[in-house]
């Protein structure tokens, strides 16, 4: 893919696929969901990014669809189109955003820096992060981040708990 191109949309596109130097890959269009697929390997090098609409909060997401490895390299980077769907930040989602024909059970991106956001308006709800299963799914991952105020309400219940654990022991 050249520097700074994108590449997207619906369709078979033939070979290895290798996003780098600010170079865009998505699946479908810009206004609904669709699948993309690539006749070989798709890599996400330093500098390229995977874009992915999501369209709800089931799993609806735009999707490639590789018939080979997928490989996420350092630098690469996430970019999620929340299309201003109303998250509930008290829940987890999960999303297949590409699928391959080789196993990506090493894939797991945690950085929270590798995601960029449009569209999205509680991202700082949530963590994110990317994982791969022995089917082959790359699955973009959204988990609650607790409250402050429950954090410390835990906390709170557990001293509470150990304090009557040591007085009942002391008796």
């Amino acid at each position: 893919m050249q520097t700074g191109g994108t590449l997207g949309g619906t369709g078979t596109v033939g070979g290895a696929t290798t996003v780098g130097n600010n170079g865009t890959i998505r699946g479908g269009d810009v206004t609904g969901v669709g699948t993309l697929t690539l006749a070989g390997s798709l890599t996400i090098g330093s500098g390229g990014t995977l874009s992915t609409k999501i369209a709800s909060t089931s799993a609806t997401a735009n999707l490639l669809a590789a018939t080979g490895a997928f490989t996420f390299n350092s630098g690469g980077r996430v970019l999620i189109d929340g299309s201003s769907v109303p998250f509930d930040p008290a829940t987890s989602y999960t999303y297949t955003i590409a699928t391959s024909g080789m196993s990506t059970a090493g894939l797991n991106v945690t950085d929270q820096s590798v995601f960029s956001f449009a569209n999205f308006s509680n991202s700082s709800a949530f963590t994110f992060s990317l994982t791969g299963n022995t089917g082959g799914a790359v699955l973009l991952n959204f988990t609650p981040v607790p409250e402050p105020a429950t954090v410390l309400a835990i906390g709170a219940a557990g001293l509470g708990l150990a304090g009557w654990f040591r007085r009942r022991r002391n008796r």
